[in-house]
């Protein structure tokens, strides 16, 4: 293994750019390097979380937001022969969870891989050629990419332009993170009534209801989880009730979260918007 002052070839540390704060890591994992290397690119001691174990791992997984990004050893406390089956019980509780599986060098045939992929695991960080800062950066953040790759994912009508998609983009990392309509502005370097005018030329809501929606679908996110109660959810997404969450959800589409689980939350809401989405295209061409 490499030194922790080793740098890889062509290594310029004046091009990261550090993660935003609110974006968590949780990490289950005994490379040092790792630790390190992730460390300097979270920035921010406090983004970063170390556990011990697989119980202590689900402990937290239970209460995380959804912009945590989960990065595991497959084969912890389970030798090299196969990943271990509590990563595959606790995706199967908690589907929602952003996991990246980081494997180190002479572990893991395409067959675990193939495997960690049906159980869940979003992507595999090869500890091998992907050590350095810029590699694992670009991982965590194409793996935080997820819920909106899940927003355009499907068969859909809705007019979204280049433009739309920045701001939809934004809106949901805001969001993710317990941000305003204001935040969303300021992270697109625009004032409030520009941005009001560029949500209207794109069909989308208001800022502030575009956050609305951006948080009712991560809240049908955590829904769909078998293992979340409504109150785990609520805590999970920044609310301190679950009636704080009924609010939030009924402002998006008239249904008890019970109601969304049996329809399936997040599909659920993602079609109201969209759906919405088209009838301002709709009426903006009438």
């Amino acid at each position: 293994m490499a030194s922790r002052s080793s740098r890889p070839a062509g290594f310029h540390r004046q091009a990261i750019s550090p993660l935003p704060r609110g974006r968590s890591i949780l990490v289950l994992h005994r490379n040092e390097e790792l630790h390190d290397r992730l460390r300097r690119v979270t920035q921010v001691e406090a983004q970063i979380r170390f556990v011990e174990s697989w119980g202590e791992l689900r402990a937290e997984v239970a209460s995380i937001s959804p912009a945590t990004v989960v990065v595991v050893d497959p084969y912890f406390e389970n030798g090299h022969h196969a990943p271990s089956r509590k990563l595959r019980n606790m995706l199967a509780s908690f589907p929602s969870l952003t996991v990246l599986a980081a494997m180190e060098p002479g572990r893991g045939d395409l067959a675990h891989v193939v495997t960690l992929a049906e159980w869940g695991v979003i992507d595999v960080i090869d500890l091998e050629e992907e050590m350095s800062e810029p590699a694992l950066l670009r991982r965590i953040r194409n793996a935080r990419a997820r819920p909106l790759t899940a927003l355009f994912r499907g068969e859909s009508t809705a007019p979204l332009t280049g433009r739309s998609r920045v701001i939809l983009e934004s809106a949901l990392e805001l969001a993710m993170e317990g941000g305003s309509a204001s935040a969303l502005a300021r992270s697109m370097e625009m004032d409030g009534s520009t941005l009001r005018r560029w949500c209207a030329a794109s069909h989308l809501p208001s800022p502030q209801t575009l956050i609305g929606w951006m948080k009712a679908l991560q809240a049908g996110m955590l829904l769909d989880d078998p293992a979340h109660t409504v109150l785990s959810v609520a805590l999970a997404c920044g609310y301190g009730s679950d009636q704080a969450l009924r609010r939030v959800l009924r402002r998006a589409v008239p249904m008890t979260p019970g109601e969304l689980r049996e329809a399936g939350a997040f599909q659920t809401i993602r079609q109201a918007f969209v759906e919405e989405v088209i009838e301002r295209s709709a009426a903006a061409a009438a």
